[in-house]
Order: C-alpha cells, then sequence, then structure tokens
C-alpha cells in the first residue's frame, strides 16, 4: 500500500490582472508535465478559487491578493497520495517550486506566490514552504471525539 501523505498547493497572483500569465505558467508548467510524467490526462486537475465572485470560496473573511484586489488562485488537493521524490509526476511540482525564486521575482518583489503543504501519515512528518504571503493554507489538528 505505501506511505500516504495529504498535500495543498495553492498558488495565486500578486496583482489580479497577472493570473491569466499565472494560469497559463501552471496549465502549461505543471499539469501538462505532470500528465506526461505520468501519462494519465486525466490527473493534476485543480479548482479556481475566486473570492471576486463566490466560486469555490469556503472562507469567513474577505481574502485580498497583495495588492488589495479579491483573492484569485488556483488550489490541488491531493488526499492520501504517494508523494515520493522519486515520482516523475511529484518531480514536476518540486522542480516548479525550487525554481520559483529565479521564475518569479520581478524588482525585487513576487509575480506570483505559492503555499504548498504535506503531511505524512506520522505526526511529526509535516512539509510546509512557499512565499508564504497571506498564509492561506495551514495545519488543524485532527479532532478526536468520544460517544456521539
Amino acid at each position: 500500500m505505501g506511505y500516504r501523505s495529504d498535500v495543498v498547493f495553492l498558488t495565486y497572483p500578486n496583482k489580479r490582472e497577472d493570473y491569466p500569465l499565472l494560469k497559463l505558467y501552471v496549465d502549461e508548467s505543471i499539469v501538462a508535465r505532470a500528465r506526461v510524467a505520468i501519462d494519465d490526462h486525466d490527473s493534476w486537475n485543480y479548482e479556481v478559487v475566486d473570492c471576486d465572485i463566490g466560486v469555490s470560496s469556503n472562507y469567513s473573511r474577505q481574502i485580498c491578493l497583495p495588492d488589495g484586489s479579491p483573492f484569485l488562485g488556483l488550489v490541488f488537493k491531493f488526499n492520501d497520495i504517494k508523494w515520493y521524490d522519486s515520482y516523475p509526476d511529484v518531480q514536476v511540482l518540486e522542480s516548479a517550486m525550487n525554481d520559483w525564486d529565479e521564475n518569479f521575482i520581478d524588482g525585487g518583489e513576487y509575480k506570483f506566490h505559492f503555499e504548498f503543504v504535506r503531511v505524512g501519515e506520522d505526526c511529526n512528518d509535516v512539509e510546509e514552504k512557499g512565499t508564504d504571503t497571506c498564509g492561506l493554507v495551514w495545519i488543524e489538528p485532527a479532532q478526536i471525539h468520544i460517544g456521539e
């Protein structure tokens, strides 16, 4: 069965007007490459999070981009996935994150941001990385209930 993790990768532009460029980058440089790497053209789907029109938004407060405009981003969620560095599709996303600074810093500030969290089966196996601007991805301790 193998070791499993839950993974969230959220990415968003610094300015709402740059969203089409971010989406193009994600579609061509992450999704397409990951799908080719594992020869599965139905995987690596994301959700659009758009707080301006309320699509896929489950937030109780208004979330804004760093430029102050309503939040618009893309989120990948993987539950119970084998997240091994040796897997080709995982390598695609890891490579994108490792090259983020080189690709997306313009004039000393990020053009696009990302937040990544991976939680493994072991309670101490947590990995977090990103540009850490909005802090929209976080871990909440598991809730344990006894009785009804």
